[in-house]
């Protein structure tokens, strides 16, 4: 299985389209690389507020459009797809973090 197949399989696993957790991991790896690259001065950790803010903002995933296609209308959505990832391993939390962080963050449902 690729790489891609594998996160098509975590989101949807979750009850989410395939591509909703390959944006966010775009949005994560983003972030990490633009440190890399010095465009960061800070540690490419991302918090909960940090990686909506992103998706809302962002080219890959910012659209109304596009959010309500991938399920995420809100950061509750967005949470659990975050955590499906780090139960598979693929992404790691900081200490004190949980799912919780993504609770209030944004509604679209409204929209």
């Amino acid at each position: 299985m690729s790489d891609l197949q594998r996160l098509q399989s975590i989101a949807e696993r979750s009850g989410y389209p395939g591509d909703a957790a390959v944006v966010i991991m775009l949005l994560l790896e983003s972030q990490e690389q633009a440190s890399r690259d010095g465009q960061q001065p800070i540690a490419p950790h991302m918090t909960a507020g940090d990686l909506c803010g992103r998706l809302l903002r962002s080219e890959t995933g910012g659209s109304w459009a596009t959010l309500r296609q991938l399920r995420l209308l809100t950061s509750e959505d967005v949470g659990r797809v975050v955590y499906a990832l780090v139960e598979e391993g693929l992404i790691a939390t900081q200490a004190g973090e949980s799912e919780e962080n993504f609770v209030g963050l944004f509604d679209l449902r409204s929209k």
